[in-house]
């Protein structure tokens, strides 16, 4: 085998090896290994033809099998999928470091495409998109290099820059057709994939951002967020602004310093449980519908139905498999079950009366339970606000000036930023800055602390709406948690203290890696959105571009005529550099080709061509005669090397 086709077929393992890293299934921990066989194959293969050389690696990857056997019976298939990427990288390796004069490389060829068509499946972001570019490149190289090992021809020095320079070019060819036809195909992202619901990868060791039906500040790791669909909402009436942006999954009231829990009938009013009216319907609240949405669920897996605060009916094929709680949440008896369901918005509902305050008694008592949570700085801002206040101020004044203290004097980090609070005890003590977990958590026992009943909610946020305003699409990235007070005049009431989670919040405090990072998300997010409607947009600007160019060509006549005179003489000059880098003797033998409709074949040498053509004799003449001038030129060269 050829040292240039060993090393191109290095290139390809280490890219394929890279396929598998930004998948997550295994950590840089576990591929740091397998990357330092790959770069020292070429000089490991030369102990191939040892028995215990060859023993090793068979038993290596028998060994690896083993425990990816054992780990699929002791934990099911939960992780098979990962576990199957993890043995196909191995294998590349193996297979890598132990091709030889006998042993042919394609099974690597075919395996590094099957490698990169599973993972798009399971990658579908800008580090997807970037390998990819690389990959398309160094396969065709690496092909180009096999044909020619296969033909038996010698991989000189100045063959094997050509194969890599046409390899290269070739590359950007597919990469620009595909890119084409990424351009002229919008996606239709409300197509399910091939693996969508039957597998999933879960980072090793961490967390991915979603919704979680309880908040545990025990929990540790590193925290990934990602742009999978979990929900589709599609406005059926109504105007966009009538449909919220917060879609509740669960309330929480019991907290123990470290864990929030739902709790049972904490609040008595029946006016907040759902009761069934027909075999296909559930109605709560009393009012004029002002939208009604239909909503999907991607996750099969869950049993929640999601449903904003001021939901007042729910239509589903059969309402008997929903089930209704007390604190208005929704949930399937089943999961899998009635993932498409209708939602009646009301949002402007009769109050509950004319009563007092609320006193802490019975179910109450539990929304005012401030418990061991809230630390001794946290008890004392909650007190300092509420004395700050003037006497007689309403519920809502002091619900709204907490909250505005906390959004304005707090900053926001994403899930497992180092720099954020792991629990209230560092984000009233040294580290005022966290995610959206802590800033519910603070507001609502700040707010017990006052006398006013609160609940933590947790669920979705979202205010991605397609450009007619249709379709409000929630990412698993949208995942909030955030805070439910309850006016005993007005009923339940939604509060937010956590500052705006964009890109410049989560970012802030960052380094350039992780600002790059995040640009670069946003980036691939524009990319991907990419569907019928923008393509309109790009279209139409494309079809004004030649009017809005001669516009300016009118309007600066001048510094138009200076710009193309100077693209002139860059390209002459370009082209004069170039024809002074090929000696005149390879320009003529070239010119005498072009003339008589003859070229060099893979790996042919002149001489070889004029042995192979059947040319007349005054041409035979010429081409001889520019051969031999072509050959004393190079060899003249050589020499002078």
């Amino acid at each position: 085998m050829t040292r240039p086709l060993r090393f191109a077929m290095v290139a390809l393992v280490l890219v394929n090896l890279g396929f598998v890293h930004i998948t997550e299934a295994a950590r840089l921990l576990w591929m740091l290994p397998l990357i330092g066989l790959t770069v020292a194959s070429p000089w490991l293969v030369r102990f191939g033809r040892h028995l215990a050389y060859r023993s090793f690696w068979n038993l290596g990857v028998m060994g690896a099998f083993a425990l990816l056997v054992h780990h699929f019976t002791s934990r099911g298939s939960a992780y098979l999928l990962e576990d199957g990427l993890l043995l196909a990288a191995l294998c590349q390796v193996h297979l890598l470091n132990n091709a030889g004069a006998r042993q042919k490389p394609d099974l690597l060829f075919f395996n590094s495409f099957l490698i990169a068509v599973v993972t798009s499946f399971l990658s579908l972001d800008v580090a997807y998109s970037l390998m990819f570019a690389l990959y398309v490149p160094v396969l065709v190289v690496a092909l180009q290099l096999l044909a020619l090992h296969r033909a038996g021809v010698a991989a000189e020095p100045g063959l094997a820059v050509r194969v890599v320079r046409q390899g290269l070019l070739r590359g950007a060819v597919v990469l620009g057709v595909t890119l084409a036809a990424f351009a002229l195909m919008p996606r239709d992202f409300r197509r399910k994939g091939v693996l969508a619901g039957s597998w999933t990868l879960k980072p090793p060791g961490g967390m991915e951002v979603g919704f979680n039906p309880t908040i545990d500040f025990r929990r540790k790791g590193r925290v990934t967020s990602s742009d999978r669909v979990v929900m589709r909402i599609r406005r059926v009436s109504g105007n966009p602004a009538d449909v919220p942006s917060y879609w509740r999954g669960a309330a929480l009231v019991h907290f123990d310093g470290q864990q929030w829990r739902p709790g049972g009938r904490h609040d008595a009013r029946s006016s907040e449980l759902w009761r069934r009216r027909s075999r296909a319907e559930m109605r709560r609240l009393a009012g004029r519908v002002d939208a009604e949405v239909e909503v999907t669920i991607a996750d099969r897996r869950s049993t929640s139905l999601f449903a904003p605060l001021r939901a007042s009916r729910l239509r589903a094929p059969s309402v008997y498999a929903v089930r209704g709680y007390p604190d208005a949440t929704l949930r399937a008896t089943l999961p899998g079950q009635y993932k498409s369901y209708r939602v009646a918005i009301a949002n402007r509902v009769r109050p509950f009366g004319r009563s007092g305050p609320a006193r802490p008694v019975g179910r109450l008592r539990t929304l005012l339970d401030v418990g061991p949570g809230l630390p001794r700085a946290g008890r004392d801002l909650a007190d300092r606000l509420a004395a700050g206040l003037e006497p007689g101020a309403s519920q809502h004044r002091l619900v709204e000036t907490m909250r505005a203290h906390l959004f304005q004097n707090y900053r926001y980090l994403p899930p497992g930023s180092d720099d954020g609070a792991h629990d209230l005890r560092d984000f009233f003590g040294g580290k005022p800055a966290g995610h959206c977990e802590i800033f519910a958590t603070a507001l609502t026992l700040m707010l017990r602390r006052a006398g006013v009943p609160a609940r933590v909610v947790t669920g979705y946020c979202s205010t991605e709406w397609d450009d007619e305003q249709t379709v409000l699409t929630v990412r698993a990235r949208h995942a909030h948690a955030w805070v439910e007070a309850l006016d005993p005049k007005a009923r339940w009431y939604t509060v937010d203290a956590t500052p705006a989670a964009d890109e410049g919040a989560m970012t802030a405090g960052a380094g350039w890696i992780e600002r790059a990072r995040a640009w670069a998300a946003g980036l691939w997010s524009r990319v991907v959105g990419f569907n019928s409607s923008t393509q309109a947009k790009v279209g139409a600007w494309l079809g004004a571009l030649p009017g809005r160019v001669l516009r300016a060509l009118r309007a600066s006549p001048l510094t138009t005529a200076l710009g193309l005179a100077a693209l002139v003489a860059l390209l002459v000059v370009a082209r004069r550099a170039r024809r002074r880098g090929i000696p005149a003797a390879t320009r003529r033998y070239r010119a005498a080709l072009r003339r008589f409709g003859v070229a060099l074949r893979p790996g042919e040498t002149p001489r070889m061509l004029l042995a192979r053509l059947q040319l007349a004799d005054s041409q035979r003449t010429v081409l001889e005669a520019v051969t031999a001038e072509h050959e004393q030129g190079r060899y003249a060269s050589a020499r002078v090397r």
